[in-house]
């Protein structure tokens, strides 16, 4: 019983640690809430009460249309630009 107890908090503890990046995204990786490494696509560990992750999506976003007040017809081509700085 103890065993089984004991396999069960082991497997909790794995499926919790493991996170998985997929393409065209990139992961950031904090100790404590200070920057470490960007993780690469592919399953990863992160322990979780040291460590978090912030997941950051590297594709292009496609131009959205989008009409102005004097009737004309314009595109948006929308980018977010997030810079790690260490303190």
């Amino acid at each position: 019983m103890t065993m089984q107890i004991l396999l069960i908090a082991v497997f909790i503890i794995i499926g919790v640690s493991m996170r998985q990046i997929k393409q065209h995204h990139r992961g950031i990786v904090y100790f404590l809430g200070k920057y470490t490494k960007v993780i690469e696509p592919g399953w990863h560990i992160v322990v979780p009460i040291l460590q978090s992750l912030d997941v950051i999506n590297l594709s292009h976003p496609e131009a959205s249309q989008v009409i102005a007040k004097i009737q004309t017809n314009g595109y948006i081509d929308e980018e977010i630009y997030k810079k790690v700085i260490n303190k």
